[in-house]
């Protein structure tokens, strides 16, 4: 009963803590997403070079999900 007593006040201040500095940083604009950097990558499917052929399309006609 005792540990509780001395733990708990000490606990509650800490997630206080934490939960404001998490409220500020969802509350706050972003700069850009990680995802928008500008970074090279690689990708799956290369890009179609401007002018040229376009992609074809699959053998069943649907586009891939």
């Amino acid at each position: 009963m005792l540990a509780v007593a001395l733990l708990l006040p000490p606990f509650l201040l800490g997630l206080v803590v934490l939960m404001g500095r998490y409220e500020d940083r969802m509350l706050t604009p972003s700069e850009a997403p990680r995802h928008a950097r500008r970074r090279h990558h690689l990708r799956l499917v290369p890009a179609a070079a401007p002018g040229g052929p376009a992609p074809e399309e699959p053998a069943g006609g649907h586009a891939a999900a």
